[in-house]
């Protein structure tokens, strides 16, 4: 089978370059503000909390949605993983499954058909 052969223009190229530095900007400002910081204190008052419960709503944690929790969770590994290379890749799953340590907690990354966080206490 072969493979389709995708074109990118130089402007489309420039466009997706100017996204990920956004993203990376808005990403170190939130984790430096107190915004993120209250949320980590809501987040660090459970013993594990699951993306997925917030997205379904088998769980509700007060003061914290599942876009909140989500966004400090990609700011964790914006900020840590990738720069400071704390990355930590699990070899006990099919599935690519990374963690992070900050604060107390863990925040675990899994990679399948999806993504899905969760964090627990250290």
């Amino acid at each position: 089978m072969e493979v389709p052969k995708i074109e990118i223009t130089e402007e489309q190229m420039k466009d997706f370059v100017r996204q990920i530095e956004r993203r990376n900007e808005d990403s170190a400002a939130f984790f430096k503000s107190g915004e993120f910081n209250n949320l980590l204190a809501i987040i660090k008052q459970h013993e594990c909390i699951d993306n997925e419960d917030l997205v379904y709503r088998v769980r509700q944690i007060d003061g914290l949605s599942a876009e909140d929790f989500k966004r400090v969770c990609e700011a964790v590994f914006y900020n840590l993983g990738e720069l400071n290379e704390q990355f930590v890749r699990d070899q006990t799953s099919r599935f690519s499954k990374y963690y992070v340590d900050y604060q107390g907690l863990r925040f675990h990354l899994m990679i399948g058909q999806g993504s899905v966080y969760r964090t627990t206490r250290q």
